[in-house]
């Protein structure tokens, strides 16, 4: 059982090792409880301080939209999520505690804010602080946390 582990953390290297072929705003990112991260491009009709766009894929099939925005004169990259405030609804809500939700990556040099311009190589990590809190006190309760989910979403793929 302990190989499995060891060749599972190669098989990550070996992902990560071949994530510079992906762009980053292409890259998927995944959890082990079921959810999902895809970057995709940002829109044409987005405000002008967003530099980033996902989806983020539920466990129990729904998704919701996410933004990584650099507000002016804050240099700070703040995620937010939106989507339906409960599963199938049709009301939209933004789903975050806090205003100020600085997005991280994990890089060879270490946690760094996710950059500005995402046409790099894809990091190996992506942390939003808060993610899973701010929908563990919304109607995704109880369909999203019979496990762990968390905030750290770790590289997957690249979406064609």
């Amino acid at each position: 059982m302990r190989w499995l582990a060891v060749f599972a953390t190669l098989l990550g290297s070996t992902a990560a090792m071949a994530a510079p072929d992906c762009p980053f705003e292409r890259a998927t990112y995944a959890q082990a409880d079921g959810w999902t991260l895809q970057f995709q491009p940002v829109p044409r009709d987005a405000p002008g301080n967003q530099t980033a766009s996902f989806i983020l894929g539920l466990k129990s099939g729904g998704t919701l939209t996410g933004a990584i925005m650099w507000p002016n004169g804050y240099s700070t990259p703040l995620w937010s999520v939106e989507g339906p405030c409960e599963p199938g609804g049709s009301k939209t809500c933004r789903f975050a505690e806090e205003t100020n939700n600085t997005a991280y990556v994990l890089t060879d040099s270490g946690i760094e804010m996710m950059p500005q311009e995402m046409d790099g190589a894809p990091a190996r990590q992506v942390l939003l602080p808060r993610l899973a809190s701010s929908l563990w006190y919304s109607f995704y309760r109880e369909t999203e946390f019979d496990g762990d989910p968390g905030d750290v979403f770790s590289f997957s793929g690249c979406a064609s």
